[in-house]
């Protein structure tokens, strides 16, 4: 998970910093969103049970789909777009328009639901897509008889030492992008979210594996509380980072750094949307619908509060 943990990380930030320019028509985290969806579904086809490939399929579902998607980037987005603010440190807009003051306080509900229209249905559509084509190579590779018994032992014996380097490589990676975040100062936002990374998927992994299919009436709180958690403490790092009426950690440029690291770390990584789709569709529609529901919308209120009241009391 370490490894792709951190790949999956640099590869929102990267796409990210690709999809957000002036007078784009789409930007911001629907990309990265949309991405990890189609990927988690295309991954579906690796139903084995060699115990090698299911630790592999564990790594690019939950280690780099997980940190790649980010619920609670979303819900950011979501709530800075109905309080008609910019999202200056990471500089997620939809176009230069987008923020732009509105009418009446009721276009922010309105491009609230359009935002959450957008967002889901497109990562919805891309993870349908990547299903399909799983499907698809999985009936070709079905129609093939030469499979043995002999061939699956083999591929588990040739698995084990590529998990080990990749686990060792993943290791590696950590500790440099720790050495880099303490002599690297320019680019200290992004070498020090990758450090938070691994901690962050393996809290996730934590969570699902205790909580997730262990209640009859919740089946996923483990990811619930994931994108809970990770909710909260963005919306609290985003006031941290922009408050002007009290300065409890200090404005220093590094603190910044640190904030915005640990927002697009941890956080970002803590919570999912990849995860989140293909729970939904593995339930019923009424079930879905209540879980999707009450995801969306305790993490949004939650985060409208610590936000919003903050941003009308004092102003960020």
């Amino acid at each position: 998970l370490c490894f792709f943990s951190i790949l999956g990380s640099l590869s929102r930030l990267g796409v990210g910093h690709l999809a957000c320019y002036n007078n784009s028509y789409i930007s911001g985290i629907i990309w990265s969103n949309f991405l990890s969806c189609f990927l988690m579904g295309l991954f579906k086809f690796i139903k084995t049970d060699i115990k090698h490939i299911n630790l592999l399929r564990l790594g690019m579902t939950t280690g780099y789909c997980g940190s790649f998607s980010s619920f609670s980037s979303l819900i950011l987005e979501a709530v800075l777009l109905t309080l008609s603010m910019t999202n200056k440190e990471n500089n997620l807009i939809f176009n230069d328009n987008a923020y732009n003051s509105y009418p009446n306080k009721a276009y922010g509900l309105l491009n609230l639901v359009l935002f959450i229209i957008a967002q889901f249905s497109l990562s919805f559509s891309g993870y349908l897509f990547g299903l399909s084509i799983a499907n698809e190579i999985n009936n070709r590779l079905s129609k093939r008889n030469d499979l043995s018994g002999n061939k699956s032992s083999n591929k588990q014996r040739r698995l084990a030492p590529f998990l080990i380097v990749l686990e060792l490589f993943g290791i590696i990676f950590w500790i440099v992008f720790i050495f880099l975040s303490i002599f690297e100062k320019s680019w200290r936002h992004v070498t020090v979210a990758n450090c938070f990374a691994p901690l962050a998927c393996y809290l996730r992994y934590i969570l699902s594996f205790y909580f997730n299919n262990k209640f009859a009436h919740v089946k996923f709180l483990g990811t619930f509380l994931a994108n809970l958690i990770a909710t909260i403490l963005i919306s609290i790092f985003i006031v941290l980072n922009r408050s002007s009426g009290f300065n409890l950690i200090g404005k220093s440029f590094i603190n910044c750094q640190m904030l915005v690291a640990l927002s697009d770390g941890f956080c970002a990584v803590l919570s999912t949307v990849s995860t989140f789709i293909l729970e939904l569709h593995s339930q019923t529609f009424l079930d879905a619908l209540t879980y999707g529901s009450i995801s969306i919308i305790v993490c949004f209120l939650l985060s409208f509060a610590i936000i919003g009241s903050y941003n009308w009391t004092i102003g960020l």
